[in-house]
């Protein structure tokens, strides 16, 4: 889960962050390697090891991906469909 020490800018940058990485699988067919998905945080977010961690921890938590350690692919999953009446 995300530190809860975080400046203000630091957590916009997260959040900007996490919602790169899911940019960047769907725009790769929904599905990309673990270790192409770090090396793209660090690249272009500048971000890796500890804090990749804790932010793909996040995005599990709110369902938002998932991590098959049997691949070692992160997929988006897709939007909940909320009923409305």
């Amino acid at each position: 889960m995300q530190p809860t020490n975080l400046t203000p800018a630091q957590e916009q940058l997260i959040q900007r962050a996490q919602e790169g990485l899911i940019k960047h699988i769907a725009e790769n067919g929904g599905s990309v390697g673990l270790a192409e998905l770090h090396s793209y945080s660090e690249r272009t977010f500048f971000i890796g090891h500890q804090r990749f961690s804790q932010m793909l921890e996040t995005l599990v938590a709110s369902e938002k991906v998932e991590v098959d350690m049997n691949s070692g692919r992160v997929s988006v999953l897709p939007k909940p469909v909320v009923d409305t009446p």
